[in-house]
């Protein structure tokens, strides 16, 4: 971060700095999958060269805040999305103006869908560093969950439909190309020179793939987080997100109403966590562990397939947020399955979060309660 946002171990290197624009255009191209003839016809065209200066700027702004403490970069985040939102809309019409043009096919949103991603990883980093700072209150966890499962859910969509455009403009470009090549009458057609069958293009590259499947584990584990906790609010072992002085929709405003600035992803809604929190309880104790099982079970899944990747391992840092992600998982599908298939009575035991293997996501523990006070 800090080389790209302009300091390096030696002083007045400023110059040292590599330009952020060809950075961005080859992170733009490789997330969307466009055949480099397209990318190459689009590099050459103002608007897209406009459009690419103006997020090498926000670029250049989002690494120079990640160089904050925690506190510092949470706190200006905010701000920063405020910035950024216009982006979005500026994004999503060059995209149509450039299949306007013939340039994109129609479905294909390469710059937008590329800020889209930037905004859903700014979110969930702010998300995130409430836990390393100790924000929430107990209460408030399961809608931090619910929020970031939505989050990486729409990520995990947007690599589909990256992969799914990626096959729309190569299918169109060939189908151009093709169209336009006629054969001169008279002349012997090469056998020999006819191409096999293309490879299909892949969106993202493997370090992109890598993000996906961890993303992927993430949103499994707060699924079975916000399931497990719903639980554990029936059988009074947590709180709820209704306190007698603070309410969950005066909670809810509090955590997520500055994301109200953004045009994309649209801002949830305290209703919609209403609805989910209903559908939960309307399930069985029964349903519900299973339920648990089955995310915790998925996120294991998941970080193994991330583990063992055939087109390239993960890096250090990924490695070990994945085998975090992997214990917790186990440790609380053991918890699950061992305490909470046949639960101690109602309010018998109190619900204790340790966030010591990784501190986004708890291993949670059962202690017996204690008396109430002035009790026989």
């Amino acid at each position: 971060y800090a080389l790209l946002a302009g300091g390096t171990d030696e002083r007045c290197s400023l110059g040292l700095r590599p330009p952020l624009g060809p950075c961005v255009w080859e992170a733009f191209v490789t997330l969307s999958g466009l055949p480099r003839d397209t990318s190459r016809e689009l590099s050459k065209l103002e608007p897209c060269a406009e459009r690419l200066g103006q997020l090498a700027q926000a670029v250049q702004a989002l690494l120079r805040l990640r160089c904050h403490n925690r506190a510092r970069e949470r706190r200006r985040t905010r701000h920063f999305l405020a910035d950024w939102a216009p982006l979005q809309e500026l994004a999503d019409d060059l995209d149509g103006q450039l299949q306007r043009a013939g340039l994109l096919q129609p479905g294909v949103q390469p710059y937008g869908i590329w800020v889209l991603v930037q905004t859903l990883q700014t979110v969930r980093r702010f998300l995130l560093l409430g836990f390393e700072l100790e924000l929430y209150h107990h209460c408030e966890l399961q809608m931090v969950f619910w929020y970031s499962e939505c989050l990486c859910d729409l990520r995990l969509q947007l690599h589909a439909v990256c992969q799914k455009a990626a096959g729309v403009q190569a299918t169109g470009v060939a189908a151009a190309a093709a169209s336009g090549k006629k054969e001169k009458p008279g002349k012997k057609k090469n056998r020999g020179a006819e191409k096999g069958p293309q490879r299909p293009p892949v969106a993202g590259s493997p370090a992109t793939r890598q993000e996906v499947l961890l993303c992927l584990a993430t949103r499994e584990v707060c699924s079975g987080l916000v399931t497990l906790l719903s639980l554990l609010q029936r059988l009074q072992f947590a709180p709820g997100p209704d306190l007698e002085f603070t309410h969950l929709s005066r909670r809810f405003e509090q955590r997520f109403g500055f994301l109200a600035t953004l045009s994309r992803p649209a801002p949830l809604r305290v209703e919609q966590f209403r609805e989910q929190r209903e559908a939960l309880a309307r399930q069985s104790s029964d349903e519900i562990v299973q339920t648990a099982l089955t995310a915790f079970k998925a996120a294991k899944s998941a970080v193994d397939q991330a583990l063992h990747a055939p087109d390239g391992g993960p890096s250090p840092d990924e490695k070990a947020e994945l085998t975090s992600l992997a214990r917790v998982s186990v440790a609380n599908s053991v918890l699950v399955a061992s305490a909470l298939k046949a639960p101690p009575p109602a309010g018998s035991r109190v619900a204790t979060f340790s966030f010591a293997t990784h501190p986004h996501f708890p291993l949670v523990k059962l202690e017996a309660a204690k008396p109430p006070a002035g009790g026989a």
